[in-house]
């Protein structure tokens, strides 16, 4: 080597050297963003994970899918550089197009870190997923989705890191096959702070507050109100009259409901209940009676009682018959009991011997079958569903269906969810069927597979399958759906299929704080409760001690309320509940317009209050005569004792015919305070009641006996 050559070399090495590290030295932006961090939330310097100059990072991207990428300088920017990532073809799941870069310095186990970016879409509302992930096994450090407009946002993500990862190993991806789109971000960068930072005092920014339709003012909310008044409401007309049939005007009545038609609901774990194996008093009262006002769910689900291998493994020991026993118990006390999940086509969700014989598809055929006949027979929960989630997810899950392809009769494998649905419609004629998913929209939602759970259940309509409703989870991301975009899709399926619907899953994202649980939480069930398609709204757990986020909308784990459950106990007991007082008009008529629901309606008869319990689920003219009230001498001739009267705690209730009765006490305005139902001959009623007048009411099978209790200190 000649010595010119030489020098001309070593000349070239340390340009090369110097060059690098002139890209690679901490610019400007990460300078005044370690600054701004410090001054706005008292952040100690942070060490770079990804590197600290724009340059470097832009050399060390990368993209996959149908991405295009150029970079450009940035104007009146924290930031001096910008990506544009250009979605030129919208072809698979979220994930099929993004755009990414790997740490450039290692990270260890606990490290705090805070990740920071600008985004924004400049084709009109954009949908990117955001994930830090393990390079290789493509686990999540976190995973969000970002709605976004056309303003720069900077975005604040804490992570608490869950594993060492060496430089390179761990990856900072945009998932952008949202939507045809033009996505640009800036100012990428994460901050490791070690040990030194609580995680609870790094700071967050998500926007998840600006949901479309958050405004107070927004269109949406008159017309859901109107809507609501139209569809979930009736006229009732109650006349009363005497013995003789003649009206009776300016008699006092009180319609007062005691639930809803419409599903107001939760999913239940089956453990919890009496008998099970780990009965919680609390759950089963709270169940019941959420607000201390005898409020409480009217339709219920177990979250995995009847899933197939819950069913078979004894999961939480509790077996079959305790699982029969609990629905029982919940029917009962006037639940609704929905059964989910009958089939849920992955390998990890079937029993494992489905996937040991994955190459027979008659063995499996048989055991599905089978699993449906011995699971809808089962004694206590033959005739007690009201309806079943007979697939879940398939609009993502294909195991069962690749298990199945190519077996004579079964070109596409999804012929084996026809043999489902028959199956259980030749078990139960009149079983309520549903398919249940979580693509549509909330955490996870995806165009792609919203379009395939369309197309799997238009073949199954096809295929001359019974189809009653689409049931959609609603796990609610950190970025909440915008309102008019869920009533669009309502109205998308209901329109497409003819079906109804069913929120099935409703939970909200731990990132989303309290005020907004609350916030979003009145404005989703409005909007759901607003479409003519939909029949019940269930959350998935109401109580955070057993959640599988341990994040449930109603209560902490200390039993305490909510912001969330406040706003849901106001919603549904206040704003659309009914509970009206006034009098007859000159006609002996009564008229209001209530919530559909069960109703107990008290009247003023001129010999003592009249009650019945009526159901409100159309208009409904209803007559209430005042000449059902048993005469005294009736009332001997059932050899009628109560005593004593006046009574102070204990009272004594004895008749001689031999039939059951129900025995209420009301007070004054015609509200029960207490019950004794379906008993016979010789009772003892307990009393906890302020002293004063009550209205002591007996029912039988033709008679109705009221007597006038007077309750002492």
């Amino acid at each position: 080597m000649s010595k010119l050559y030489a020098a001309k070399w070593k000349f070239t090495f340390i340009f090369s050297i110097l060059f690098f590290q002139m890209l690679s030295a901490q610019d400007s932006y990460h300078l005044n963003l370690q600054n701004e961090l410090a001054s706005n939330f008292q952040l100690p310097q942070g060490k770079w994970v990804f590197g600290n100059n724009e340059d470097a990072k832009l050399n060390a991207d990368y993209t996959w899918g149908t991405v295009e990428i150029t970079n450009e300088d940035a104007s009146e920017q924290a930031f001096s550089k910008l990506v544009n990532l250009n979605i030129t073809e919208v072809d698979g799941p979220i994930w099929s197009s993004g755009y990414g870069i790997r740490n450039a310095n290692p990270i260890q186990a606990g490290d705090r870190c805070l990740f920071v970016v600008w985004l924004r879409s400049t084709s009109g509302p954009g949908k990117v997923g955001v994930s830090l992930q393990n390079a290789v096994s493509f686990e999540s450090e976190f995973s969000l989705e970002f709605e976004l407009g056309n303003e720069w946002r900077q975005y604040l993500v804490p992570v608490e890191i869950s594993a060492d990862f060496a430089a390179d190993a761990l990856q900072l991806v945009l998932l952008l096959n949202g939507g045809d789109q033009n996505i640009q971000l800036g100012g990428l960068a994460q901050l490791n702070y070690e040990d030194r930072v609580a995680f609870s005092d790094l700071p967050r920014k998500y926007y998840n507050e600006l949901y479309e339709g958050y405004e107070a003012d927004a269109e949406w909310r008159a017309e859901a109100a109107a809507r609501i008044d139209q569809i979930r409401k009736a006229q009732l007309e109650i006349k009363v009259e005497d013995q003789s049939g003649a009206s009776l005007e300016g008699v006092s009545v009180q319609a007062r409901m005691l639930q809803h038609d419409f599903g107001f609901g939760t999913a239940v774990a089956a453990h919890l209940f009496a008998g099970n194996s780990r009965q919680n008093n609390e759950y089963e009262k709270k169940l019941l009676d959420l607000d201390g006002k005898g409020h409480g769910f009217n339709e219920v689900v177990f979250e995995n009682a009847t899933k197939w291998r819950a069913w078979e493994e004894n999961w939480f020991q509790v077996n079959p018959q305790q699982k029969a026993q609990t629905i029982e118990w919940l029917k009962d006390r006037g639940m609704r009991v929905r059964g989910h999940t009958l089939i849920w086509p992955s390998w990890r969700n079937l029993p494992a011997d489905l996937r040991t014989n994955e190459q027979n598809p008659e063995y499996i055929k048989t055991r599905i079958l089978d699993h449906i006949e011995d699971i809808v027979n089962y004694p206590g929960v033959k005739g007690n569903i009201s309806d079943w989630d007979v697939l879940n997810e398939i609009s993502i899950l294909d195991d069962l269906e690749m298990a199945m392809k190519g077996a004579p009769g079964y070109p596409t494998g999804r012929e084996i969810y026809v043999d489902i649905f028959k199956k259980l419609l030749e078990e139960d004629p009149n079983a309520v069927t549903y398919l249940n998913d979580y693509t549509v929209f909330g955490g996870g939602s995806s165009p792609f597979y919203k379009e395939q759970l369309k197309q799997y259940t238009q073949e199954l309509l096809d295929a001359d399958v019974k189809v009653d409703g689409i049931g959609f989870q609603a796990h609610i991301g950190t970025f909440p759906t915008g309102v008019n975009e869920l009533y669009d899709i309502f109205e998308e399926f209901h329109t497409t299929f003819g079906t109804r619907t069913k929120i099935t899953e409703f939970d909200m994202n731990p990132l989303i704080d309290d005020e907004l649980a609350a916030k979003y939480l009145k404005d989703f069930y409005t909007i759901a409760f607003s479409h003519r398609s939909m029949d019940a709204i269930l959350m998935w757990g109401f109580w955070d001690g057993a959640h599988w986020f341990d994040n449930a909308p109603v209560f902490n784990e200390d039993w305490s309320l909510k912001p969330a459950g406040q706003a849901f106990l106001d919603l549904v007991f206040k704003e659309w509940w009914t509970d009206e007082t006034g009098s007859t008009d000159g006609s002996g008529t009564y008229g209001l317009r209530g919530f559909k629901g069960t109703y107990e309606i008290a009247v003023g008869c001129p010999s003592g209050i009249k009650v019945d319990t009526i159901q409100l689920t159309q208009d409904l003219d209803y007559t209430l005569s005042c000449a059902n009230l048993t005469s005294a001498e009736e009332e001997a001739k059932i050899g009628l004792k109560v005593f004593p009267n006046p009574v102070k705690d204990q009272l004594f209730i004895n008749w001689n015919n031999g039939e059951p009765a129900d025995i209420y006490i009301m007070d004054i305005s015609g509200k029960k305070v207490g019950s004794a139902l379906h008993v016979t001959g010789d009772t003892q009623m307990d009393l906890d009641l302020p002293a004063g007048i009550y209205q002591l009411m007996i029912e039988m099978k033709q008679k109705r006996i009221t007597k006038k209790l007077v309750v002492v200190e």
